[in-house]
């Protein structure tokens, strides 16, 4: 029963709005701007063949780990055969 004169106020609603951290994101950031502050006198062009070249210097690195793993790999085997020719036979 509701008496007269009293009015009841509204709820306050819920006004959380979450903050979202992405820690690669924040690093990414700072590096290109420490990247931009050093190379502020490169032109664009500059800056394209440097990153082709770094990316190419990558590749060739992947390529060399893992042409040494397979060969590791390989190596492992030829001894594992071995070994059981040598035992078992």
């Amino acid at each position: 029963m509701a008496l007269i004169g009293f009015k009841t106020s509204k709820p306050r609603q819920f006004n959380y709005k979450p903050l979202f951290y992405n820690k690669q994101q924040e690093e990414f950031e700072q590096k290109l701007k420490k990247v931009r502050e050093q190379d502020s006198n490169k032109s664009e062009p500059d800056m394209r063949q440097q990153m082709n070249e770094l990316w190419a210097r990558r590749r060739n690195t992947t390529t060399r780990t893992n042409r040494n793993m397979r060969n590791l790999l390989f190596a492992i085997a030829l001894v594992a055969l071995l070994l059981y020719l040598i035992f078992f036979l």
